[in-house]
């Protein structure tokens, strides 16, 4: 369908129909959170049960704490932290030139969307960076990924991350 003239947007329009008109797809669910501070456990699993078919399986948090996913929900608080996982890297002779940046910036903004506490992202961000400095990755090539992460929601990381791995090269 030609679409590089003006009538290309209405003969689209004509096959496809609305571009407002959206189609119902069907969503696999396999992690639901369910918090409550007034029903017990008990009746948000019997509410799992009620709407869903299928079977899951029920966790509730040690009395402090909910891990769920990628993510600590601290229940005092209602605050949210980090559930890490170690990072395993790749030796730097295997790896892309950009997979650091990549990893980077992917957990980067992850913890934007999540907003840990301050401790628990110093924590994490310490804990990969540690992992690269054992698995071999050179000094340059860490900063060099660090300073290249302009996204502002993602400064605070990079800045943190390039001081913390400037302070690591200089200690060990």
């Amino acid at each position: 369908m030609p679409n590089g003239h003006v009538g290309g947007y209405g003969e689209a329009f004509i096959v496809a129909g609305s571009p407002q008109v959206w189609f119902l797809e069907g969503r696999y669910v396999d992690d639901i959170c369910m918090l409550s501070r007034v029903y017990c456990t008990h009746c948000l699993t019997y509410a799992v049960k009620t709407v869903y078919n299928v079977p899951f399986d029920i966790s509730s948090g040690d009395g402090r704490k909910l891990v769920w996913l990628d993510m600590k929900i601290f229940l005092d608080s209602a605050e949210l932290g980090l559930n890490t996982k170690p990072l395993y890297p790749p030796p730097p002779w295997y790896a892309n030139s950009s997979y650091v940046r990549n990893v980077l910036l992917g957990r980067f903004l992850r913890w934007v969307e999540i907003g840990p506490l301050q401790t628990e992202w110093h924590q994490a961000l310490l804990s990969v960076l540690y992992e690269l400095k054992q698995g071999g990755w050179k000094y340059k090539s860490v900063l060099s990924a660090l300073r290249g992460i302009y996204k502002d929601d993602c400064k605070q990381y990079a800045t943190f991350g390039a001081f913390a791995w400037k302070a690591m090269h200089s200690t060990m």
